[in-house]
């Protein structure tokens, strides 16, 4: 982000997918609702493009890292 004109980034998207998941115990439906629903609202809210976005394209979080 520093020097965007001297920075080689080869792929504009997500270098790999990678299958990641909630392990949930098989007869609990509640559970598995449960996770659905959070990632659903915090998906339509915005709050994941917000963090990838504060991670990813700023540097606010610069002072907290040492």
């Amino acid at each position: 982000m520093k020097y965007p004109e001297t920075l080689f980034l080869p792929l504009e998207d997500t270098f790999t997918r990678e299958p990641i998941g909630f392990a949930v115990r098989k007869g609990d439906p509640d559970t598995l609702n449960y996770l659905d629903s959070w990632i659903r609202v915090t998906e339509a809210e915005g709050w994941l493009k917000e963090r990838k976005h504060y991670w990813f394209k700023t540097k606010e979080w610069e002072s907290l890292v040492q």
